[in-house]
């Protein structure tokens, strides 16, 4: 019962009781604990691969099991809205901040070799310390650990190959005119239209959150329940140019590297 869709059909077929889904929840973490240790902020041990797969399995019946608890209150659709919108706020400032670099760059003398350049973006989560989680007020109802899992997760999403490596990212080269960067760098995701899919984004008390893309990815590409993202308080924005160029005598000879030679002179 690895399959997410299969344990949404499994946990959707059990009497509606909070109590045996919080039951799932707290025997699930135990098993983790058991499998990747109790202590947090340190890096996952490497797994082999039958503990990997049935690490994944355990993470997807949590992930389920803590969405089908889910029952929105007014606090947690208060929460829940004043997280949309620092996301969305996040998110342009990741496309202004890597707008403003490609320029700075593309503007300066370094402009004729400018293909050796890459602009690379990214917003990603990071459970480094206790205060980068949220503590809410109704955490009882969920019976989660919610500080420990929010490190497990994001280790988890780090070394899970099926995965990326953060929760959004952008990359753009330089051999695009200044106009084509700037449609590039904008956020074109958010165009006004909510982002919510799935049975869980959709329950009729979010109806009035237009959600974000960021929101969405994080909800619906990685193993983060709802109220896992709820929880998270540590969002980072990084912004940097990769400089890359390859020296070969063979290549320089045939000519390869036509447009650098004025570098080798």
């Amino acid at each position: 019962m690895k399959n997410k869709l299969d344990i949404e059909a499994y946990l959707g077929s059990l009497p509606d009781n909070n109590d045996m889904k919080r039951d799932i929840v707290y025997k699930t973490e135990k098993r983790i604990k058991a499998l990747c240790g109790n202590e947090p902020f340190h890096r996952l041990r490497r797994l082999n691969e039958a503990e990997w797969e049935l690490l994944t399995t355990l993470i997807n019946i949590r992930e389920v099991a803590l969405n089908e608890l889910l029952a929105p209150t007014p606090y947690e659709v208060e929460v829940m809205g004043e997280l949309n919108e620092r996301l969305l706020k996040i998110t342009d400032e990741l496309y202004d901040r890597s707008l403003r670099m490609w320029k700075a760059l593309n503007d300066s003398d370094l402009k004729p070799h400018l293909y050796n350049y890459l602009l690379e973006g990214c917003i990603d989560f990071e459970r480094d310390g206790f205060d980068t989680v949220r503590t809410l007020d109704n955490d009882g109802w969920y019976g989660s650990d919610f500080t420990y899992m929010l490190w497990l997760l994001s280790e988890y999403q780090h070394q899970d190959y099926h995965c990326t490596d953060y929760l959004h990212d952008i990359v753009e080269n330089f051999g695009v005119t200044e106009e084509e960067a700037k449609k590039d760098l904008s956020n074109f995701l958010d165009d006004g239209k909510t982002w919510a899919e799935g049975c869980y984004m959709t329950k009729p008390e979010f109806d009035d959150i237009c959600f974000c893309y960021l929101m969405h990815a994080v909800c619906t590409h990685f193993n983060y329940s709802l109220p896992d993202v709820m929880h998270m308080d540590n969002f980072v924005i990084r912004v940097h140019l990769e400089y890359d160029k390859a020296f070969s005598n063979t290549r320089l000879q045939s000519g390869y590297y036509a447009e650098e030679c004025d570098e080798y002179d």
